[in-house]
């Protein structure tokens, strides 16, 4: 599919540094992408190879998201991985996968790296949603800073003195987080509901940007 305007495609290649041909997979709110897609092949492999609960296949097929954990010690989480891999299998795969009555499946190179691709789309989505927000909750007790909310160039470790393109001077998370967020955590936590100054919240936050990067 076609990548979203402001995501840069990694470089795709192989050890030997030579280009690998991959079909990129990318998130859709098309109904009728959605639907294409996801056929009754691809759906009948996702409930033979994935260890997903019947509640769980039940809500998917409704049209309600998957939650999943997203862990800090560079581990997937099983039930991301199944439905990821499902996912992003190519078509000749999804009718190979669909036929037969195995509950594994071999992922060829190409499949791998489409998967990893997805992957790090996924995450990046992730963490710059959740920059955004963080953001925008930040103005109101720090108005004169503006946060990197991308996971280029260092993502949380963003660190620069020049403006951006736009002419705007950014600060990375992990420099706002040193200079203000930390020191404030070890105060009293009297305001620990609030994304201020004082707030030990922003620890919380801190934790969840960790794991997505």
């Amino acid at each position: 599919g076609s990548a979203p305007e402001d995501y840069e495609i990694p470089d795709s290649q192989t050890k030997d540094g030579a280009a690998l041909p991959v079909e990129d997979v990318f998130e859709s709110s098309d109904v009728n992408s959605v639907n294409e897609w996801w056929t009754e092949k691809r759906t009948l492999v996702l409930e033979k190879v994935a260890r997903l609960t019947d509640n769980v296949l039940s809500s998917l097929k409704n049209g309600k998201k998957l939650t999943i954990t997203a862990f800090g010690d560079g581990a997937f989480d099983p039930v991301l991985l199944d439905a990821a891999v499902v996912a992003t299998m190519p078509l000749r795969s999804v009718d190979r996968c669909s036929k037969g009555s195995e509950k594994t499946v071999t992922l060829s190179k190409s499949h791998q790296e489409i998967l990893r691709r997805y992957l790090r789309f996924l995450f990046t989505r992730k963490l710059e949603r959740l920059l955004q927000s963080l953001n925008n909750g930040l103005k109101d007790h720090f108005t004169t800073t503006q946060l990197w909310t991308k996971a280029s160039k260092g993502g949380l470790r963003y660190d620069s003195d020049e403006k951006e393109d736009d002419g705007v001077s950014y600060v990375g998370w992990q420099a706002f987080f040193d200079r203000h967020a930390y020191p404030s955590s070890m105060e009293v936590e009297k305001h620990y509901y609030a994304i201020g100054a004082d707030s030990c919240v922003l620890t919380l936050y801190d934790g969840h940007l960790r794991c997505l990067q």
